[in-house]
């Protein structure tokens, strides 16, 4: 016979010689004992869930162990206590990687303010307040330097223009101007202009040509004064 209470998390096994209950992380199985006349009760602690010990119970390399275990089932508060235990700079990064998985921006300032990393704490707390989740995650990617998926969550976001301004950060021109063509056009000729100098600053001198070519905006009139003189200036740095 089964019993099982998921909201519980209470399972419950009955057969004619045993009861075996697993109540949250403590198994308990009772079995007959002494010709039926007693219950013998054995509880055992599951193996995934060490980390309900005292930190200072327990060894270096158990210490590790229940840490890792804290990171699996994403329970912070006691990762947190591990990691002050260990207190090794390891342990903090792959907390800080841990928490930026999930998403947890305040949680991942927190690590990293306990590492020392200002530019991390800075850059997080620049996104903090950013509502859409392919748009958060795609600058966490970007963080981590997984450019190609951050591209992918940029896209998918309600600002798809931050993939475009991520390549033009990285001088990854060419990934530039393929966005641009389909998210902003309008940026080409900057664009084209800053690849093109890219390359004569490497000695390609005909692919920086090409671009520079194709940079010129054939000074398109503008109303704006000030505008209209940045355009013209930019034109004659292509020409030239």
């Amino acid at each position: 016979i089964y019993f099982a209470d998921l909201n519980g998390d209470v399972c419950i096994y009955l057969c004619m010689h045993a009861c075996m209950l697993l109540c949250m992380y403590i198994f308990i199985y009772c079995y007959p004992y002494e010709l039926h006349l007693l219950i013998k009760i054995v509880a055992l602690t599951l193996s995934t869930h060490t980390f309900l010990c005292d930190p200072a119970d327990l060894p270096l390399p158990e210490r590790r162990t229940a840490f890792e275990q804290c990171l699996l089932l994403k329970r912070f508060r006691e990762a947190w206590l591990f990691a002050s235990a260990i207190d090794s700079s390891e342990t903090w990064c792959d907390f800080a990687k841990a928490a930026l998985h999930h998403l947890d921006i305040e949680l991942a300032i927190r690590v990293y303010r306990r590492i020392g990393d200002v530019g991390m704490v800075w850059s997080l707390q620049g996104i903090q307040e950013v509502e859409d989740k392919n748009l958060l995650a795609g600058y966490v990617a970007m963080f981590s330097e997984n450019f190609n998926l951050a591209q992918e969550l940029f896209l998918s976001s309600t600002y798809p223009a931050a993939a475009l301004e991520m390549r033009q950060d990285l001088l990854h021109w060419e990934q530039a101007l393929q966005l641009a063509t389909k998210l902003a056009p309008h940026e080409i000729p900057y664009i084209s202009k800053q690849y093109a100098q890219q390359l004569e600053f490497t000695g390609d001198h005909s692919g920086a040509l090409f671009h520079y070519e194709k940079a010129i905006t054939k000074k398109p009139e503008v109303s704006d004064a000030s505008v209209f003189f940045v355009v013209l200036i930019h034109d004659h740095v292509c020409v030239s």
